[in-house]
């Protein structure tokens, strides 16, 4: 039986030593920014925090004709707070709709010729404000067509058909039979607040028809096409709500959805002038309809004549090494100081709870916070932030489960009905003082307690 015991420990043993192993891997909240010792790998490029025009991404579009023009988007993805970026020279470009190059960027899509718009590329600049993470660039391009909108956020294209006075169900088979970049389109679904904006603000378009209709039952909207197709993602008049249980996005006109004429059913936007809202009209719609958008989204295969580029960057230099040592209701987190760069402090918090603790100063290795007062059997994200001499930051996350504490009672009544204590899965931080695994064996009618200890891998009976 020890031999047994002995084997199931050092399973266990084994099983958080790899775990623990993994998390050092995974300890950032992108996985190729603390990984090893080695942080600085050629794929990810580094920012100084707090710097302005930092010019190192080297971005260049490599496919289409020289001849041809392009339509652009270049976007930072989930940039840390302050993170910007502007094109220094833009000499034969031109923003689309509703953009400029004046003000910093995060998100901008501009035409050009494959030659000028690489020669715009390469004065790309990056800022950085106080807060440091990871972040990713991201280049799209396609050959410009006219009335064509693309919205670098969500990859998707909109393309705005006129057509005075189109009714709704016209306009919906007419989007149907559009293809563009070998995508389907259909009529344009809003799903979110950054969508209805980019409508709003970047398409050259007004009293225009969209995909919502609650034409099969009156005060059910839905939308008719897409991915979204029978999403019901609105229920009543204008005093109505997302269904009960969901918090589907709209942005109805004051007072609308109305159904005014008893057979409004169908929705519109960019309502005469009043960019964004929705109204409803009757199918033949009002006079005022101009035509309708189309939306196109890439699918699952993709788009074809298309070019995507991303390029991994974070700024700041992140503690290394980062590990975790679940114990009794608390978490031991280690790590290595951030190369190249002076640390004054660290935070370590946990999430959820928020439990924390702190470290002054920064050791090159080494370095240590337990986070106590935690809930066993709760699996925890913990942060280490490092807090630079300049007054910026960086953060690093990684996880684990602290176990429960160990029972301690020892009485020998042959009729207790205690339970087994819970076996923690944990590794001492002190392999001089090893790790304590106990099991209470009740065998009934003997009351023979055994406790079994491991201490670096030797069991024996007490």
């Amino acid at each position: 039986m020890e031999r047994n015991i002995q084997s199931r420990v050092k399973r266990l043993i084994a099983l958080l030593a790899l775990t623990m192993t993994i998390c050092g891997f995974l300890g950032t909240q992108q996985t190729a920014l603390a990984s090893t010792a080695n942080f600085a790998i050629a794929d990810v490029i580094h920012l100084l925090p707090n710097t302005s025009n930092q010019q190192s991404f080297n971005l260049a579009i490599s496919d289409f004709s020289p001849s041809d023009v392009l339509i652009v988007g270049v976007r930072l993805v989930d940039p840390p707070a302050g993170t910007t970026f502007r094109i220094a020279s833009t000499s034969g470009l031109t923003p689309a709709y509703g953009y400029n190059f004046f003000n910093p960027l995060q998100t901008i899509t501009f035409t050009g010729t494959k030659s000028s718009v690489n020669a715009a590329l390469a004065t790309l600049q990056v800022s950085t404000g106080l807060i440091g993470g990871p972040l990713t660039l991201r280049l799209s391009a396609s050959i410009n067509q006219s009335n064509t909108y693309y919205n670098a956020m969500n990859e998707h294209f909109y393309q705005y058909v006129t057509s005075p006075n189109i009714n709704w169900v016209n306009a919906r088979s007419s989007a149907q039979t559009r293809t563009l970049n070998g995508a389907t389109g259909y009529l344009v679904n809003m799903t979110s607040e950054d969508e209805n904006n980019f409508v709003a603000n970047h398409v050259n378009a007004q009293n225009i028809w969209i995909g919502a209709s609650d034409s099969a039952t009156e005060g059910n909207w839905i939308w008719t096409d897409g991915p979204e197709a029978g999403t019901n993602f609105w229920q009543g008049d204008a005093r109505g709500s997302s269904p009960l249980g969901t918090s589907w996005f709209s942005h109805w006109a004051t007072n609308q959805p109305d159904d005014n004429s008893g057979n409004e059913d169908f929705a519109a936007t960019n309502w005469r002038g009043t960019l964004g809202e929705w109204n409803d009209l009757a199918a033949s719609g009002a006079n005022l309809i101009s035509g309708y958008l189309t939306e196109f989204e890439s699918g699952v295969g993709g788009y074809s004549n298309f070019y995507s580029e991303e390029v991994a960057a974070v700024v700041g230099y992140p503690p290394r090494n980062v590990n975790v040592q679940p114990g009794a209701e608390e978490v031991r987190v280690t790590w290595d100081a951030p190369e190249d760069v002076t640390t004054t402090r660290y935070t370590v918090t946990a999430s959820p709870d928020g439990a924390s603790c702190a470290v002054t100063g920064s050791s090159p290795t080494g370095n240590t916070c337990t986070v106590s007062g935690l809930n066993a059997g709760t699996e925890y994200s913990f942060t280490v932030t490092a807090f630079y001499a300049d007054g910026s930051t960086s953060v690093v996350s990684c996880s684990a489960t602290p176990t429960a504490p160990s029972t301690t009672t020892t009485t020998t009544n042959i009729n207790s009905t205690t339970s087994p204590a819970v076996l923690p899965i944990t590794g001492s931080a002190d392999s001089g003082l090893g790790s304590l695994i106990a099991f209470w064996l009740f065998v009934i009618g003997v009351g023979i307690i055994t406790l079994v200890r491991c201490r670096r891998g030797q069991i024996w009976s007490v």
